[in-house]
Order: C-alpha cells, then structure tokens, then sequence
C-alpha cells in the first residue's frame, strides 16, 4: 500500500496492485491536476479548495474540490465503482 500527499492538500492511499498514472500541471494546463486509476482503488481524502484534483477511470472523469471518495476499477470487466464519504 502507498500513500499519496497532494501539494494542494489532502492525501490518497493506493491499494496493492493498482495502476495509476499521475498527470501535473506541466503535461496539462487546462484541466489541472488528474490521477488515471486503470485497475485497482484509491482512496482519498481531499481538502477543501479552489483548484480540482480529477481521477479519470475508463467509466469517466471526477473532479474533487474537498471531500473523501473510493475510487475503483475492476482489472478484468473495466468497470468503474465511486463511493462518497462526505
């Protein structure tokens, strides 16, 4: 399991085998910050602000401006599950 610390404020935790590719500012200026889970879950915890973290999935785009989602996607059908917490 890793943890994630976003520099915008908040944190992430990622379950064993999952695939995720991280996305900044510098590979996109118009939509911001974006993680691209492909398999597995992320966790996380986002705190309240003005600029938005997403987390793409093959089922569609997130964006969080603060608050604490699951995010996952089974490996074999690509089907994607979102479960909000607050």
């Amino acid at each position: 399991q890793a943890t994630l610390n976003f520099l915008i404020g908040g944190q992430a935790g990622i379950a064993p085998s999952t695939e995720i590719v991280i996305v900044g500012q510098r590979e996109i200026d118009v939509v911001g910050n974006q993680v691209i889970l492909t398999a597995g879950k992320v966790w996380a915890k986002i705190d309240k602000q003005n600029s938005q973290l997403q987390i793409k999935t093959s089922g569609g785009v997130i964006g969080i401006e603060g608050t604490e989602l699951l995010v996952s996607v089974d490996e074999n059908s690509s089907v994607s599950e979102i479960m909000l917490f607050e």
